[in-house]
């Protein structure tokens, strides 16, 4: 549900009227309000990867200007992820907040506009 609601917010974004816009300020106003940030520091868990020697060479004859051959060789490698923990600071409130303002502006705008994306009646 939370991840429908931001997906139509999102695709509202580019083509919000002015209507829209403001009556999203003044949701975000009174849900800000009633769900201020509540701020928590989580621990997780990354990986980075990196490149190490696998053991194998790949080898090639190179023929120089002068007619000599040379071989080339180079180490073969493989990624391996390595571990790590970090500290994230989130917001509990965020989704929950986010969601209760488009539901605000919604149902503001079916109220007012009888349509739940503010579009006046001559558009």
């Amino acid at each position: 549900m939370r991840a429908m609601v931001l997906g139509v917010a999102l695709l509202l974004a580019g083509c919000a009227t002015p209507e829209y816009e403001a009556q999203l300020s003044i949701c975000e106003l009174i849900w800000g309000a009633n769900l201020p940030p509540k701020y928590e520091q989580v621990v997780r868990q990354g990986y980075r990867y990196i490149e190490v020697p696998d053991g194998r060479s790949v080898c090639v004859a190179k023929t120089l200007e002068n007619g000599d051959v040379r071989t080339v060789c180079e180490e073969d490698t493989r990624l391996v992820s390595i571990p790590y923990t970090y500290v994230e600071t989130i917001d509990r409130n965020e989704y929950a907040r986010e969601e209760q303002t488009e539901i605000c502006v919604h149902n503001a705008c079916l109220k007012r506009y009888g349509d739940p994306f503010c579009r006046p009646s001559g558009g």
